[in-house]
């Protein structure tokens, strides 16, 4: 499945990654959904919701790995990545070990 990424922004970008994030665990919570509505706007959310469920973990991964460079370059990027992750998960009041791996897993394949 290809994933039509040529009109996104660096905000749209985000919202697909904290996405994949919030849904990793198997529940995606209102929190979550919450917490990147007020973060991005509600409008990034909605954009990036159909091609994010549409998608396998490899093909979700491809696209994180394929648009990085062009929105958050070098390991200043990554690292901004990773502190936002890092907020998505702290927004429910709640950072567990699992939440941590998952966040170290995607920074690596990034």
């Amino acid at each position: 499945m290809h994933i039509d990424t040529d009109h996104w922004d660096k905000q749209d970008y985000l919202a697909f990654i904290l996405l994949y994030l919030a849904e990793a665990d198997g529940q995606l919570e209102d929190q979550e959904l919450q917490y990147i509505a007020d973060h991005l706007g509600k409008e990034h959310l909605d954009h990036i919701r159909q091609p994010a469920s549409q998608c396998n973990d490899f093909q979700c991964l491809e696209v994180m790995r394929e648009l990085r460079p062009r929105f958050y370059p070098d390991q200043s990027g990554l690292e901004s990545l990773k502190l936002e992750m890092t907020e998505l998960c702290k927004a429910g009041n709640r950072f567990s070990q699992f939440e941590h791996e998952v966040i170290e897993m995607i920074a690596k394949q990034l």
